[in-house]
């Protein structure tokens, strides 16, 4: 251990960091194992956590733009938006067995009288390196899915990206995985230029995340949530162990139904490029109102289309009866006079509808009147 450590430090990673980060691992496995080591354990105080930049959506926007490869502002957002370590999206969830891609992304449909709505991606059962603790479902925001297919435009279903082809760059005429220590060697130039006051961590994204958590407030939601069970589903996103759970809470954790409600109360915290509409149970009833509202106009107006229907029935019985008789006076009209023929009669003798019909008509009558 101390060899690698001093190998690390050749490489020109912080010594104090590489102690930090060695001291966090013994902790993380007593921990996993019920055994808290946390009491009387202290750190370094001048390593990397020194000064070190809280990110809020503007940071993050700033040094986004900074960069310009695509492939490292996706590594950024990926982090923000799932709160995944650095290490669990650059080595585990790209890995493969058995010659394919370890993880994929499904489709959660959300239907609505048997017809698909909408849907988000996941991931199922995703494994984290640092503490071994299974994600049961990894969803993946809306903002975040346009970002992937932006990056691979001609994937437009993601169920079809092969995730080892993931956070890759051209070398030396290659491509190649993009290397952690890389990609926080240029996220701290770039953080450096616009703060440099302030020192950046690619770790900074997934505190962020958690930060974004905490501002939802999942049992002022719906108090039938409960505070243990908000607790326990916070921590199992940031891929922490849960020692201490009801058995409820472990049904629930399960079921994917369940599990989806709530990451979705959560997602309209996890934006950083727009904004997603949270409609609260006070908008929900609005909304419900203004439907019956509608519905009920909608039931006039069929009453009334019902109403005028039989109205223009009523019309057309009434103009054949007053076609029949219009014929019949027409015929006593010419009596005594040359009578029109067969021909003018079928072709005057019914009641006349445009207006050059009526004029022909009344010309031919008054001819027929002259010739007598």
């Amino acid at each position: 251990m101390v060899n690698y450590l001093k190998e690390l430090i050749k490489k020109g990673i912080n010594e104090v960091s590489v102690k930090n980060a060695y001291q966090s691992r013994i902790k993380s496995f007593y921990k996993a194992r019920g055994f808290g080591l946390t009491d009387g354990l202290e750190t370094e105080q001048s390593g990397l956590n020194k000064d070190e930049m809280i990110f809020d959506i503007t940071k993050i926007k700033r040094i986004s733009e900074r960069i310009e490869n695509k492939e490292y502002r996706l590594i950024m957002k990926f982090q923000a938006l799932t709160g995944l370590r650095i290490s669990d999206m650059l080595a585990e969830l790209t890995k493969e067995v058995n010659g394919k891609a370890k993880y994929k992304f499904k489709k959660y449909e959300i239907k609505e009288n048997g017809i698909t709505k909408d849907y988000y991606y996941y991931i199922k059962d995703f494994n984290t390196q640092k503490e071994n603790v299974k994600i049961n479902y990894l969803f993946i925001p809306k903002e975040l899915v346009e970002n992937i297919k932006s990056v691979y435009p001609k994937i437009n279903d993601l169920t079809k990206l092969d995730l080892r082809t993931l956070f890759k760059t051209k070398r030396k005429n290659r491509d190649s995985r993009i290397d952690k220590y890389d990609f926080l060697k240029k996220l701290k130039k770039v953080g450096k230029e616009i703060y440099p006051n302030s020192v950046v961590r690619t770790h900074s994204f997934r505190k962020f995340f958690a930060t974004q958590l905490g501002t939802v407030n999942l049992t002022k939601i719906d108090d039938k949530i409960g505070t243990e069970l908000e607790f326990n589903f916070k921590q199992h996103l940031l891929g922490h162990k849960v020692h201490y759970s009801s058995k409820v809470y472990q049904q629930l954790i399960k079921d994917i139904n369940w599990y989806f409600e709530l990451w979705k109360l959560i997602e309209p915290a996890l934006s950083i490029d727009y904004e997603i509409k949270n409609v609260t149970d006070e908008k929900i009833i609005e909304i419900k109102k203004e439907n019956q509202s509608l519905k009920n106009q909608i039931d006039i107006l069929i009453k009334q289309n019902v109403k005028m229907n039989n109205e223009i029935e009523h019309l057309k019985d009434s103009f054949g009866e007053w076609s029949k008789e219009y014929r019949e006076r027409f015929k006593k009209l010419t009596i005594g006079i040359n009578p029109l023929s067969e021909k003018e009669l079928t072709k005057y003798g019914k009641p006349p509808t445009k207006k050059e019909e009526r004029e022909a008509l009344l010309k031919a009558i008054i001819n027929k009147l002259t010739d007598t």
